[in-house]
């Protein structure tokens, strides 16, 4: 028996330290009841495209700067992922034809400089462009507890889902 109970425990401290710390969550709610009536949702990103660097090695050892146009990978990653998830994961009314939703979910990722989401802020909004609610996760406040980008994009996607399901709970 005390041997169960110690099992258990150091999986809820394995779960804390692997996600349950690493993370803040601020839901601003401003108009519940719109989000609920929204029947197909479109997912894109907040901001238009711009310029991002990228640092790559090379044969020799050496680090290649390239600066490419548009979103960076990792953000197009990020927006199939919360896609699919929403879609296929929770059984929610996604398109990929703009004119077709009557609600939107809009991503902004932040980056840490060395790499990985430092937090992601999604809005979603009606068909007017009008904000229904802002969602904001940070990833951690320090390397150890920091998510990988997978693990953020997970629990991201899994609040949003929360929000979705019942706007009235925040």
């Amino acid at each position: 028996m005390r041997k169960i109970r110690i099992e258990v425990l150091a999986v809820l401290m394995l779960v804390a330290l692997s996600g349950g710390c690493a993370s803040r969550i601020k839901v601003s709610m401003y108009r519940a009841a719109e989000i609920d009536s929204v029947d197909t949702w479109f997912i894109d990103f907040a901001d238009a495209p711009g310029r991002y660097e990228q640092t790559i090695g090379t044969r020799t050892g050496g680090e290649t700067r390239i600066i490419n146009e548009g979103y960076a990978p990792v953000d197009l990653q990020l927006r199939e992922d919360f896609f699919f998830a929403i879609r296929d994961s929770y059984r929610f009314s996604v398109t990929r034809v703009r004119d077709e939703a009557d609600g939107f979910i809009l991503l902004r990722p932040l980056h840490f400089t060395r790499g990985g989401y430092k937090s992601l802020h999604v809005f979603l909004a009606d068909e007017d462009g009008e904000y229904m609610a802002r969602i904001r996760v940070n990833n951690g406040g320090s390397r150890p507890i920091e998510m990988d980008n997978e693990k953020f994009a997970e629990l991201c996607g899994a609040v949003v889902v929360k929000v979705l399901k019942n706007p009235y709970v925040h």
